[in-house]
Order: structure tokens, then sequence, then C-alpha cells
């Protein structure tokens, strides 16, 4: 038998984490998971305010640490508003083009996120290029060549037609490869050829 619980040797008083979020054990909440969990900073909340919180409320972390779950530290707002929030965090964390030049053409303007006016740099050596010239130098990057086909000949001792009797017949492009065409027991030249496949014209002599 399983044990569940506190007398599972790996029981940590109902708290685990999930992505830096602290979870609690709480048997009896209409939001909590299968196996009861919660996330600790929603519940801090919900004690503050006397109520369930709604699917469109999100609760931020002020100082950005996700396992600080005071309520000092926490802040009701929409997922909208949580969203541009975290966005705007992110984009402060950025590292700061503002003096970078380009190694192939020696521009600091390059294009920009029309939304969040945020340059587009591309790693490049042991600097940055800008957005036109990753574009136009996409020779940077080699693509891969394809491998020569090889050209088998095969090799054509004494063939004679079976219509005209010739030993001549026409080349490939290359110039190294004969063209004969497989007929009963034996070969047809380029020329006698056509004639086999277009019916209305001249048959094979018998």
């Amino acid at each position: 038998m399983v044990n569940i619980g506190s007398k599972n040797g790996n029981w940590k008083n109902g708290i685990c984490y999930e992505r830096g979020y602290k979870l609690i054990r709480v048997y009896d909440h209409p939001y909590a998971t299968k196996r009861g969990y919660i996330r600790e900073h929603r519940y801090v909340m919900e004690k503050h305010l006397g109520r369930y919180l709604t699917k469109n409320e999100a609760i931020h972390h002020i100082n950005g640490n996700r396992s600080d779950n005071r309520i000092e530290n926490l802040q009701l707002l929409t997922h909208s508003k949580h969203s541009t929030i975290t966005n705007n965090e992110r984009i402060y964390k950025r590292k700061d083009h503002s003096n970078t030049i380009c190694l192939l053409c020696n521009s600091k303007e390059t294009y920009a996120n029309k939304k969040t006016n945020y340059p587009y740099w591309h790693r490049f050596k042991d600097n940055y290029i800008c957005n036109r010239c990753n574009n136009n130098g996409k020779q940077f990057k080699p693509k891969r060549q394809p491998k020569p086909k090889k050209i088998i000949i095969k090799k054509t001792i004494n063939r004679i037609c079976l219509n005209c009797n010739s030993d001549k017949t026409f080349m490939r492009k290359d110039g190294k490869q004969p063209i004969w065409y497989k007929y009963k027991d034996g070969f047809l030249c380029v020329k006698c050829n056509g004639y086999k496949r277009n019916k209305n014209k001249n048959k094979l002599k018998k």
C-alpha cells in the first residue's frame, strides 16, 4: 500500500513549488487541483479580500520574487494589466543597444519593433550586425551544396540496330553515353525507335 500525505517519506507539510510559485494544500478550495493544491499567493489574497478570485484576476509580485507571498508584496490586477507589467519588466532587463554599431556597415540604425520600439540586432562573431545586413548577408550562413550526381556510363560493345543494321546512334548531352532502346531480343537506334512509337509512320521491317 502506498503511503499518502504525512505518512509518505517525501511529505513536506503540504508544500511544493511549480515554476517558482509556492503551492499549498487546501482540499476544500473550489479551484484546487486534483491533488488538492493551490497557489499560495492567490490564497493569501483571497483571505485578505474575504472572497474567491475570479478567472480574470491575476496577482502580481511587486519585488519579482514569486515565492514571497506577503500581502504587502501582492497586487491585484487583471490579466491584461499584469501582462503589460511583465512585458515592460522584460524590456527593462534587455541589453542596451543605444551605442551598438553594425560590424559591416558601421551604422547605428536598425529595424525596430513598432509596438515595443525595441531594435533588432543580430549576433555576428564578437559583435552585432543590423537587420538590413543580416537579411542581405545570408551568404554568411553557407547553404549545403547538393552533391554532384554520378554519371553512369554503360558500355555498349558491337550493338547493331535490328531495323537498319547500323551501329551508329545519337549520343547523350554529356557526349559519353550512346542512346539505345531495348526491343525484343536486341536494340533499336534513336531513329528506328521513333518509327516504332509512332503508329502513323512507317512500320518496322519484318
